[in-house]
């Protein structure tokens, strides 16, 4: 998994919804031409239309299979990671900042790990995976698609801290 694929991913996804409704709106305006230049541009028109709607459900399509798939793969295990950030959220997509507010039960946990030099990735994780997970800590990392499901952090020489999930 790296940084730069994910991007790609998500621009290939993103210029496949603009450009779909961009062929849309072309599409209806052609089709209005068509009523004072005649009955081609009223066809090629709608054609647009019709491929712009094609465009953008295929788009849409690659977007859900992506996100239905987030967590498949198999495990893979990354050493001396580094933890960057984390973050939580609340069902309303609020950022929670006290504990006290990350009670809820449909709260989301997210961490950003710096798998190697300039390649970091957001995780989603449980609540007590994120927990183990301090800022600037460095320790070895399980992740199984965008699932973070264990970190172990590095205590000294040797010393490990294990928490799984």
């Amino acid at each position: 998994m790296h940084q730069h694929q994910e991007e790609r991913a998500e621009k290939a996804i993103a210029m496949g919804l603009g450009g779909g409704v961009a062929v849309i709106v072309g599409g209806f305006v052609l089709a209005a031409l068509g009523l004072l230049l005649g009955a081609i541009a009223t066809v090629l028109g709608i054609m647009a239309i019709l491929g712009g709607i094609a465009w953008v459900s295929f788009s849409l399509y690659q977007g859900i299979q992506k996100n239905n798939t987030a967590f498949d793969g198999p495990a893979q295990v990354y050493e001396d990671v580094k933890i960057l950030s984390r973050s939580a959220y609340d069902g309303s997509a609020r950022l929670l900042i006290e504990e006290w507010e990350m009670e809820e039960p449909d709260t989301r946990f997210y961490v950003k790990i710096e798998l190697a030099r300039e390649n970091r990735i957001e995780f989603e994780c449980a609540r007590e995976t994120y927990f183990y997970c301090g800022e600037g800590s460095r320790g070895d990392a399980t992740t199984q698609g965008k699932w973070l499901s264990q970190y172990v952090a590095t205590m000294g020489p040797g010393a490990r801290a294990i928490r799984e999930r």
